[in-house]
């Protein structure tokens, strides 16, 4: 893990994939410290205050919609989406000339679906989880408490 910025793409992208309300993470921008930088629909690639950004070279950029997951109490892994829409993932990498696109290539492709569940339902197995755990302690709780009385009540 690192710091990271962020890319608003307005260039049409190689697939067809709208990213619209999309912000990609990439690491191969100067600042690293979560600047949003834009990809204007001319390949122009502009700071936050919109000037442009001499970039030469390439620019990787990737976004995904798993928002949440964890163990599923069975060995394996339930996981959610931020738009409970199928899981995907997208890649792509700019080749630009001092700021200026010249090339874009990648693709969002749709990944295996198992253990892909609605938020609703994650959080509502966590929370079942998270309370059968306080239920737990309790009744252990109650159970030292009722040891030590009957302790108490042998001596």
């Amino acid at each position: 893990m690192g710091v990271f910025d962020y890319l608003v793409c307005e260039h049409p992208l190689p697939d067809g994939f709208d990213p619209k309300g999309i912000e990609f993470q990439t690491k191969d921008t100067d600042e690293q410290w979560l600047t949003t930088y834009r990809l204007r629909a001319d390949g122009v690639l502009l700071d936050p205050e919109g000037a442009q950004v001499e970039h030469h070279g390439t620019l990787e950029f990737y976004s995904g919609n798993v928002c949440a997951g964890g163990p599923d109490g069975k060995g394996g892994r339930i996981f959610a989406t931020e738009d409970d829409e199928p899981p995907w993932r997208a890649e792509y990498v700019a080749l630009f000339d001092h700021g200026r696109l010249l090339k874009l290539e990648g693709h969002r492709e749709f990944v295996d679906t198992a253990g892909w569940i609605p938020r609703v339902e994650l959080f509502q197995r966590w929370e079942a989880e998270h309370n059968a755990k306080q239920e737990r302690s309790v009744h252990s709780e109650d159970s030292t408490i009722e040891t030590r009385r009957n302790d108490d009540s042998a001596t």
